[in-house]
């Protein structure tokens, strides 16, 4: 849209090369043009769009929160410690031994891969 490639759109920009009509072009090169300076750059164009884009979801420190702690929450680490019984962010030997029969479901002594994916679910 910037013909004259000078790092903004001007509204006459904007409205010749939208595929829209000219009307409701104009109304969303105002609500782009937050200073009402009747040109956008980039930057300004992308604050914009990414307020509008994200107006349904929460903050963004919010989201990443929420990822970090799910991320967090399935790895194996996390699974393990969850027999984490004095809370020290170690598996000692009792600990371990109680993993162990805890994961071992069919008393055979031995852990299978069905068993070892059952620990990510429990």
């Amino acid at each position: 849209m910037d013909e004259d490639r000078d790092g903004v759109v001007r509204m006459e920009e904007f409205i010749q090369n939208c595929r829209i009509e000219k009307n409701q072009a104009k109304k969303i090169f105002y609500a782009l043009d937050s200073d009402g300076n009747r040109m956008i750059p980039i930057p300004e164009y992308l604050r914009v769009w990414g307020r509008w884009a994200r107006s349904d979801q929460k903050p963004a420190e919010q989201r990443m929160d929420h990822l970090e702690k799910k991320l967090h929450k399935n790895d194996l680490a996390s699974q393990l410690l969850k027999y984490d019984t004095n809370d020290d962010s170690r598996l000692d030997r009792n600990e371990i031994l109680q993993l162990l029969k805890s994961a071992d479901t069919n008393s055979d002594g031995v852990l299978d891969r069905n068993e070892l994916n059952a620990l990510g679910h429990k």
